[in-house]
């Protein structure tokens, strides 16, 4: 339709505008736009109906004899009256927050039993480097495990020196230990030499590792010693109750495991009674 192709310029003051897809010739184009009885401005579109034609049903009929010969702008009706916006949505409660999770154990070694009487801060001469080697399991058919020992007081003769480890027997008897492997510093094979005897003080039991043989322990300590304590049935031990059992430990101090240079406490704690 020629209506698509009608667009009104904005009117300022008596100065209007218009532009039209409705064909007229070059000369029509020139006399309106060159009309002095009233301002029409004309853009690089063209502009103003043809004299005399009848506008659409929206549009009032050109004017004939209308000077100048432009036909009288036909008024658009109005559209209907814009809908009322839609209330907005009511906001959508938050989710409760979930509750945290308990923090991880992780490989965390299960820390010894309360001390019992212990050598005074700072003056644990030895000390006993202690692995867990039962997987980290209480219930167990033998407490397994590997000792480093460290020097830092005077030398001494591996002969003079004595580890107790503390458990408790749960009313069984009969133990008896293995070793797996046992080195002095450099790798020099002790095995042959490591002892264990069994005894009770303070209320509680003990095994102790000793040694038949072997040179100076300086500095450089004792390299390691595996040993595991069973019963010669291998019955299940319950060691949440040993004093020296530390679950998962690797490679830390366990001042629950005594050492004894020539019969006398050099380091650590032992049970009280």
């Amino acid at each position: 339709m020629w209506l698509s192709g009608w667009v009104f310029a904005l009117a300022l003051g008596s100065t209007w505008a218009c532009a039209t897809g409705v064909d007229v010739s070059s000369a029509e184009l020139a006399e309106i736009c060159s009309s002095s009885e009233q301002l029409v401005v004309c853009n690089d579109v063209g502009l103003g109906g043809a004299s005399g034609a009848s506008g659409a049903s929206n549009v009032g009929n050109a004017g004939a004899s209308s000077n100048p010969p432009v036909g009288s702008a036909g008024s658009f009706s109005s559209g209907g009256s814009t809908g009322n916006s839609g209330s907005s949505g009511s906001s959508g409660t938050s989710g409760a927050s979930g509750t945290s999770g308990a923090a991880g154990t992780g490989n965390q070694p299960q820390q010894p039993l309360a001390q019992g009487q212990c050598m005074p801060a700072g003056q644990d001469d030895v000390v006993i480097v202690y692995t867990e080697r039962g997987n980290g399991s209480v219930m167990n058919n033998q407490a397994a495990m590997t000792l480093r020992v460290e020097n830092s007081g005077p030398s001494f003769e591996l002969t003079d020196l004595t580890m107790r480890y503390w458990f408790t027997d749960d009313g069984l008897s009969d133990f008896t230990a293995d070793i797996d492997y046992a080195a002095q510093s450099g790798g020099q094979d002790i095995k042959s030499s490591v002892t264990v005897t069994f005894g009770e003080e303070n209320g509680s039991n003990y095994a102790a590792i000793g040694f038949s043989s072997g040179g100076t322990v300086g500095p450089e300590g004792v390299d390691q010693v595996q040993v595991r304590i069973h019963t010669s049935s291998y019955q299940m031990l319950d060691q949440s109750n040993d004093f020296s059992f530390s679950a998962s430990a690797n490679m830390v101090e366990n001042r629950n495991i005594t050492p004894y240079v020539s019969g006398v406490q050099v380091g650590g704690c032992v049970p009280s009674p």
